[in-house]
């Protein structure tokens, strides 16, 4: 008779929830109809609230609608309950919604009430799982401090509990927490923990995304070829099981790491569909702004202009303000295509926006797009005061590094110190055990012995210490250095930028665009000095594709109608070798995009550096027109440039005209390196 009238009351309940809020019509989200059976067979308050907190875990990635809808519900049942347990658990779905529509705010504010809650129950479990959580959200907001703090806790409590599942997963969200504060090493080893203890449950889903959150840090490292691979596993795992969710994840992540633009805009267009699927809107404003960004990288202005409007469009859906980037985008694009007015208006809008990023990485970025959309504009007063504060926060964000690199240097010291005198304390062990096996002489040499030593490893270690510190701060200095020679270059490079805008002749023009991109040459090697350990030798792959890409985008070419093409073998170089190296780089290549292929020509450019042994060879080639070699100006700026550096390297050159132009420079390496 009880469990039939509690049966009853749910059902009744049930009923005038569905009728006072409206869910079935007016939300548009109705409860799923396998939870309404699993209701009305429910015992208990708490039973019928334990079933909705599962439900909700289960939309989490699916509908957030659905799932808000049944925290309403639940929300209603613990209340009425009045159990403080309930509500607190309800709560805790409700901080997981919000975190999921990325309303990081509400949702700390509600964890928190949460976490007061268990230290006042001392129930550990939930208040460590609660520690991850909240941990997660803090290390993305950027509050480092409560992240590091949170989520070593949850590690803490999980490693002393043999809890082996929430050991791995709080293992993956601390390795996600070292890769955004910028410790890829501390990440890699996280994460590759989580991933072994994940395969020792046997947890597909969760090795999926532990590879998910190894393509995340390659990527961020630059390293996108094992970034595409951890992507293809986690994409495989979530093929295999179904998961929407996950697949969204990895096709985003392929179409960022992915080379092939044919496959890029396939994995994008693969990812839309998984969003639209899922019907988060949020999601579908990311992954259309994702595109959009592709469809500009390939000139193709209209595509672009399309899914940032749907992206505009899902933001308001979701009742979100669109991301600065969005809007940043559209300003490039309103300029591009004239539309003088709809620019200004949404650039007055950036300006309150960007008050509200907590993010120095995208503020910087922001103002420096500025600069560059009110120099296009004409107005350089406000292109001269967001230059400004691109610089300010670009130091900002230097000492930033400056100082965690002096952090984790400590931090490695202590740990080492520490390794030190547990090994000095198991020396001592052993000869506390010996002094029972032999002579009283014997046990007087070996204390004398072991004070000689000491005393020796004290000086050397104090001298050691000093030492590491001396290397600290030279290390810091010469990258401050490096940092501000970049800045200054990128200065020199805005103003020549300002003036080609205000400059009417093509001659002029031409020839303040050949100079900024001598300068950017130059200051791309200071910036990758800066932002690498090695202060002495540049990573000539990325340095070379960096510099030839802003070529292309600094003479306006079309990757449609001129392709490029770059091979550059794995080679470190010395920093006074790049200088003259870069430079003659920039001047063939923009030879070959002014000259070689007239009249809108199509064709292709190709950039090779190769080591062959005892020499590196320079190649720079096009299927262009060619060249009449007894025509060439020998006294001009470029040619006396290439022949300086070419001297200047002890190397020689030759010019190759065969269905376009080549020019090979053989370089001896033991110049070179």
């Amino acid at each position: 008779m009880n469990t039939y009238s509690m049966t009853i009351r749910h059902i009744i309940t049930l009923l005038l929830y569905l009728f006072f809020t409206g869910a079935l019509y007016s939300q548009g989200s109705e409860l799923p109809a396998s939870l309404l059976k699993k209701l009305s067979e429910a015992h208990t308050q708490a039973d019928s609230v334990a079933i909705c907190n599962k439900a909700i875990s289960a939309q989490l990635t699916k509908n957030l609608d659905v799932g808000d809808a049944i925290r309403v519900y639940a929300e209603n049942l613990a209340s009425e309950s009045g159990d403080s347990a309930l509500i607190y658990d309800v709560r805790f779905r409700e901080a997981l919604l919000k975190r999921n529509r990325r309303n990081h705010t509400d949702a700390l504010i509600l964890l928190e009430q949460c976490i007061v809650f268990e230290k006042e129950e001392n129930d550990q479990a939930r208040l460590h799982h609660l520690y991850k959580v909240a941990g997660d959200i803090y290390s993305r907001d950027g509050v480092q401090d409560k992240a590091d703090l949170y989520i070593g806790k949850a590690i803490e409590y999980y490693q002393d509990t043999d809890n082996l599942e929430l050991l791995a997963q709080t293992q993956r969200t601390m390795g996600s927490n070292h890769r955004r504060q910028g410790r890829p090493d501390l990440a890699i080893a996280l994460y590759h923990r989580a991933l072994d203890n994940f395969k020792a449950l046997d947890d597909s889903a969760a090795i999926g995304t532990v590879h998910n959150s190894l393509g995340l840090l390659y990527h961020s490292i630059q390293q996108n070829e094992k970034a595409n691979e951890h992507y293809h596993r986690s994409l495989i795992i979530a093929q295999d099981q179904g998961n929407i969710y996950r697949q969204l994840s990895a096709y985003n992540g392929l179409a960022i790491t992915e080379s092939d633009a044919t496959l890029k805009e396939n994995y994008h267009l693969e990812a839309l569909d998984r969003a639209n699927k899922l019907g988060n809107p949020v999601r579908i404003a990311h992954v259309n702004f994702n595109l959009a960004q592709y469809y500009v990288e390939q000139s193709q202005r209209q595509k672009a202009l399309l899914h940032l409007e749907r992206s505009v469009e899902a933001y308001a859906q979701a009742q979100r303000t669109p991301n600065i980037e969005v809007r940043r985008l559209l300003v490039q694009l309103y300029i591009e295509d004239g539309n003088i007015s709809e620019a200004r208006e949404l650039l007055a809008v950036l300006e309150e926006q960007i008050k509200t990023v907590p993010s120095l990485d995208v503020r910087t970025a922001t103002h420096m797009n500025m600069a560059t959309y009110y120099a296009n504009l004409q107005d350089y007063e406000r292109a001269l005061y967001h230059q400004d504060l691109y610089t300010t926060y670009s130091d900002s964000l230097i000492n930033i590094e400056k100082n965690k690199a002096i952090a984790e240097l400590e931090t490695k010291y202590e740990v080492k110190e520490k390794d030190q005198r547990i090994t000095t304390l198991n020396l001592e062990k052993k000869l506390s055990d010996a002094k029972l096996r032999t002579q009283f002489l014997l046990l007087i040499a070996a204390i004398s012995l072991i004070t000689v030593l000491s005393f020796l490893f004290y000086r050397l270690r104090k001298q050691k210490r000093v030492i590491d510190k001396q290397d600290r701060e030279k290390a810091v200095l010469l990258k401050e250095i490096h940092h501000r020679v970049k800045n200054n270059l990128q200065i020199i490079s805005s103003l020549l930028r300002l003036q080609t805008s205000q400059t009417d002749d093509p001659a002029a023009v031409d020839a303040l665009t050949d100079g900024q991109a001598r300068v950017y040459s130059m200051s791309l090697i200071h910036q990758n000095l800066y932002q690498h350990d090695d202060l002495s030798k540049i990573h000539m792959p990325q340095y070379m594709e960096k510099l030839v890409s802003n070529l292309f985008q600094a003479y306006n070419v079309s990757p449609e109608r001129i392709s490029l093409s770059i091979d550059i073998d794995e080679v470190e170089m010395d920093v006074d070798n790049v200088v003259p190296l870069g430079l003659t780089t920039n001047e063939l290549v923009t030879n070959s995009l002014k000259y070689a292929f007239p009249d809108e020509r199509h064709g292709n450019i190709t950039v090779a550096l190769k080591d062959t042994g005892d020499t590196v060879t320079l190649s720079v080639a096009d299927d262009g027109v060619g060249i009449d070699l007894e025509s060439i100006d020998e006294s001009s700026f470029g040619r006396g440039l290439v022949e300086a550096f070419v001297e200047k390297l002890q190397g020689s050159s030759q010019t190759i005209v065969d269905d376009g132009t080549r020019v090979e420079i053989i370089i001896p390496k033991d110049k070179l390196i």
